[in-house]
């Protein structure tokens, strides 16, 4: 995996690779915000140490560290100063965090029935019964949220500006990086391949197993299930 991610152009790559999945997962205006954000975080002390606090930072990196402790002082100079992997994947969380949040607003205002501007759902024929399921989906499925706490956000019990909801939100930045930079958790992958024997060989297969589910749920099975094709068109879009 070190080998894989040590072309000096890797983390232009990473950082190319990962806007427009950004786009078609949260939307091609919360990701300008969202990249905005991560930008001033980058460069604001305050922010970067709120940044590490919710753990959007140094994921993918930090595993292949722990898995491969050979790794010598070499390599973590490499990513660090020389092909910048260490601060594109930085970026990248952060930004995905950001617009995952931003689009999280969003999905709640719908769901609670309000109007927005730039709807989700307003181009597709689910009905009332189908907006209700593709919403709730969204919260549990995207966010891992419990129903409990989704029947909650969506009659306005749990309000903005609560410490109740700056929980969720940080819950749920944290979610919208992993899925939209993949998660090579325990909790995140089959099994196997989390055993001491495969790690050192799976990272990669790890990532790009983590994003393939991710891409199953969040844009075929919505089209299977329900008749929402906008988020396959969305995504088939934003990667030309």
């Amino acid at each position: 995996a070190a080998v894989g991610l040590s072309s000096p152009t890797s983390g232009f790559k990473n950082f190319m690779i990962q806007v427009p999945r950004s786009v078609y997962l949260y939307g091609t205006r919360n990701s300008f915000r969202g990249y905005a954000k991560a930008f001033q975080t980058m460069h604001d002390e305050k922010l970067y140490k709120e940044a590490i606090k919710e753990g959007l930072t140094g994921f993918g990196r930090k595993t292949l560290f722990l898995e491969s402790p050979g790794i010598g002082k070499l390599t973590r100079f490499w990513f660090k100063k020389v092909n910048f992997m260490e601060s594109s994947e930085n970026l990248n969380r952060i930004a995905l965090a950001e617009a995952g949040r931003l689009f999280f607003t969003e999905i709640l205002a719908q769901a609670r029935g309000n109007k927005t501007l730039f709807s989700t759902f307003h181009t597709t024929n689910l009905g009332k019964e189908g907006l209700k399921k593709e919403f709730t989906r969204y919260f549990s499925d995207i966010w891992k949220l419990p129903q409990e706490k989704i029947d909650r956000l969506f009659n306005g019990e749990i309000k903005h500006g609560t410490k109740e909801m700056d929980k969720i939100l940080s819950w749920v930045g944290f979610q919208s990086h992993k899925r939209g930079a993949g998660a090579t958790g325990v909790l995140d992958l089959p099994l196997w391949m989390s055993s001491r024997q495969a790690q050192p060989f799976t990272l990669f297969q790890r990532i790009a197993t983590s994003v393939t589910i991710d891409t199953y749920k969040n844009f075929v099975a919505p089209a299977i299930k329900y008749g929402n094709y906008a988020p396959m068109i969305k995504g088939t879009i934003a990667h030309g």
